[in-house]
């Protein structure tokens, strides 16, 4: 074998390497945007394909189809992804039914700017007062993301961590002001002199207490507990 050759298969093994780790770094940098954001890029990236290239088959126009209305899309589809994914069980047979079940509709009050943004973007159309439907290009584009939907695993766990963190602050604060009580051992006959006096009932210890800065009265120290 000559050395040409075994040179070019060295450098194409290095090239197939190189192109490989650069997929997977756009990849990994690509799954780090928000939804929103990856949806945008994917539908952007569909518009370019056909747009200027006078694609009108089958009623598909994307002449008149602008980047904005196309960006606002984006978002808005992320939202009925997400009410897709809701379905644990079988989020992917409710996407598929989704692609055949372009009905007409009525949008919501909070939605009429968007739907006007899209009318005017030619992503929908209006049958008549109040009610809307997708047009060809619209349906292309909503079929290409929910095809392949947005990556929402980081954003899960972002939002999961986010959740323990405010659980375990909200424990900290609870255990900060449970410090500070003087907790009493309060017979049930004996409750309302205890809030005469100033205490309260803390429902998860299920004891009475005196809130800090509160003094205890004589009639309630045979009730002070080390607690």
């Amino acid at each position: 074998m000559s050395t040409a050759i075994q040179q070019f298969r060295l450098d194409r093994s290095r090239l197939n390497a190189e192109s490989l780790a650069k997929k997977q770094a756009e990849h990994e940098k690509f799954i780090s945007y928000t939804p929103k954001k990856q949806a945008v890029l994917k539908l952007r990236k569909v518009l370019s394909r056909y747009q200027g290239k006078n694609v009108q088959q089958g009623g598909y126009d994307f002449n008149h189809v602008d980047s904005k209305a196309v960006d606002v899309y984006a978002k808005f589809l992320v939202e009925e992804i997400k009410l897709m994914l809701i379905d644990k069980e079988k989020p992917q047979k409710y996407a598929a039914s989704m692609l055949t079940a372009y009905r007409p509709w009525r949008p919501w009050g909070c939605l009429l700017n968007i739907i006007d943004t899209l009318e005017r973007g030619g992503l929908v159309e209006k049958l008549r007062n109040g009610v809307y439907q997708y047009t060809e290009a619209g349906r292309l584009l909503a079929s290409a993301l929910y095809a392949d939907p947005p990556d929402f695993s980081k954003v899960n766990a972002k939002a999961a961590e986010r959740e323990k963190k405010k659980e375990e602050a909200k424990k900290a604060k609870i255990m900060s002001l449970r410090a500070a009580r003087t907790y009493l051992n309060v017979p049930y006959t004996e409750r309302w002199t205890a809030k005469q006096h100033g205490a309260r009932w803390d429902k998860d210890v299920k004891k009475w207490y005196l809130p800090e800065g509160v003094e205890m009265h004589e009639d309630l120290k045979q009730y002070a507990c080390d607690e």
